[in-house]
């Protein structure tokens, strides 16, 4: 049970329905093309698949933890992409929750021609910023409430206040 659209020239985005094929139990197979967009997340419902091959595209941004779902991974190439950022854990984890199946070291390579470890700022700056999110240009207004805090008229303050009170003017 295998879907392999390598080397096919597809451009575009992984089209997040490839999610909706639950039931698979093999390979998805879509490197070597001109596919350029991220890594849905909807590939984490495939996970009965045991060969994910997305290596050698235009692939870019952070690699989804929800890749960590798929348990069943035997084999994940990620490779030759523009991914950035750090490896997940829960991704990270396959490997070595799984020794069996990726005692083969050529079965998992991911890092390989991406900038994993590097901020997607800095990989990527036509893309991503690393600037900080810019403050709100003007403070909210505060919205009339029905209730409103009286008024103290000093005039209207006793000559000899308590000590424990305070009022305001």
């Amino acid at each position: 049970d295998r879907m392999s659209l390598r080397d096919n020239s597809i451009t575009g985005a992984i089209p997040t329905q490839l999610g909706k094929l639950t039931a698979m139990t093999g390979a998805l197979w879509l490197h070597s093309n001109a596919i350029s967009s991220t890594i849905p997340t909807e590939l984490r419902l495939l996970s009965k698949v045991t060969s994910l091959r997305i290596d050698h595209n235009k692939l870019h941004g952070k690699l989804p933890t929800q890749i960590g779902r798929m348990t069943k991974l035997s084999l994940l190439h990620l490779q030759n992409n523009s991914l950035c950022e750090d490896i997940p854990d829960q991704v990270a984890t396959l490997s070595s929750s799984n020794p069996e199946q990726f005692s083969d070291k050529s079965n998992w390579n991911i890092d390989t021609g991406n900038a994993i470890g590097t901020l997607c700022c800095e990989a990527a700056p036509d893309a991503y910023s690393c600037a900080p999110t810019p403050p709100p240009s003007t403070l909210p207004t505060p919205s009339p409430t029905a209730t409103h805090l009286p008024t103290t008229n000093p005039a209207h303050l006793p000559a000899n206040p308590p000590t424990d009170l305070i009022y305001a003017t």
